[in-house]
């Protein structure tokens, strides 16, 4: 395996057409498709895999194109790496520096907003911000988060929908998941419903999973998948789970250290309802045709364009739960993915706006 590691010690810069930088899980999954593709085609390109991206991004596979910077050398990256554009997420303020690094020197720089949301209470969003505006461009998932009032500043040429390529992945993936076997395999049972809570982190979330097993233990039909975050270790959703979920509640916390570990498509695929506080695989969910709820505490202001459009339902209270629970599913994601203005074909889409500005 080919490593590009200790770059700083080479003689002379690397020179490629494409640098991707990821490094949330978020905008890592969507580049993936991407970069398989200009691999498949034989394109220039490398990455430079950061934080969680690490982990995600297959090393064998693109043992080649794979860039090892320690994270004290990463503001020296424009120095080593010449590219003709740079494409980051969103997610982290050392994604900004980098775009202006490499948008001082007169390199296009793209920056690609995965999230289906333009707005939210999180600090994400705040950090997200900042970190599109030292873009040339901004890249998004849908025409609903390209003609939002965030990014009203922006002239209309630098604002590019491509897309969101994981969830073309995610949806042709879950149809193709033994549901049986993979139930099997989270030693659950086929007799009785399966909802799957999808975790992230931080102390709103932390109130937001406080009240769901609270809600759940005065609705125990269901069996419980607590999906967590790439970004967590699953901790605090085991000893809370240990400390205050029914014993009657088969459940199972599924994470890097679980011995049960199902892929969050294999936990969305095989349940019957999908809740989250705030994460994007709400979304994930209810365009696979799952229905999908989000657990928000009455004094949480968080609210999304599910919520806003009643395509998803909010639950703040035992009886929402109960109700949620009850309810007959989601009807029609087809055509809320159309009126949101999520394009199809969404890798070659990508595929075609990182090639074409290669070209000029």
């Amino acid at each position: 395996m080919i490593f590009l590691a200790l770059l700083q010690l080479l003689s002379s810069p690397v020179e490629t057409d494409v640098l991707f930088i990821p490094e949330h899980a978020g905008e890592t999954k969507d580049f993936i498709p991407v970069l398989e593709e200009l691999k498949r085609q034989r394109k220039s390109f490398r990455i430079l895999p950061l934080g969680t991206a690490k982990t995600l991004i297959d090393r064998e596979t693109f043992s080649f194109e794979i860039i090892d910077i320690e994270d004290s050398k990463v503001e020296r990256i424009s120095e080593l790496v010449k590219a003709k554009m740079v494409v980051t997420g969103v997610a982290t303020l050392r994604q900004k520096e980098i775009l202006e690094l490499y948008k001082n020197k007169g390199v296009k720089t793209f920056a690609y907003w995965d999230n289906p949301e333009p707005r939210g209470a999180a600090p994400y969003f705040q950090t997200a911000l900042k970190v599109q505006e030292s873009a040339g461009f901004l890249l998004t998932p849908s025409k609903y988060v390209e003609t939002a009032k965030e990014f009203s500043s922006r002239a209309p040429e630098t604002k590019i929908t491509v897309g969101k390529p994981s969830l073309e992945q995610w949806q042709k993936e879950i149809r193709h998941i033994a549901i049986a076997e993979t139930i099997k395999k989270a030693h659950l049972s086929t007799m009785k419903p399966i909802t799957t809570f999808v975790c992230t982190y931080g102390e709103s979330y932390e109130k937001a999973f406080q009240l769901f097993v609270a809600s759940v233990n005065k609705t125990p039909e269901s069996q419980v998948i607590f999906q967590v975050h790439p970004a967590s270790t699953g901790e605090f959703e085991t000893k809370h789970c240990k400390e205050h979920l029914s014993p009657s509640i088969p459940y199972l916390v599924a994470s890097s250290k679980s011995l049960s570990l199902l892929t969050m498509s294999e936990s969305i695929a095989i349940s019957d309802k999908v809740l989250t506080y705030n994460s994007s695989a709400g979304f994930q969910a209810f365009f696979a045709g799952k229905e999908v709820g989000f657990v928000v505490p009455e004094t949480d202001p968080y609210t999304n364009s599910l919520i806003d459009t009643k395509a998803a339902m909010k639950i703040s209270s035992e009886k929402d739960l109960a109700k949620f629970f009850q309810s007959k599913g989601n009807e029609d994601p087809e055509a809320l993915f159309s009126q949101m203005g999520f394009p199809q074909n969404s890798t070659e889409r990508f595929l075609e706006t990182v090639l074409a500005n290669c070209k000029e």
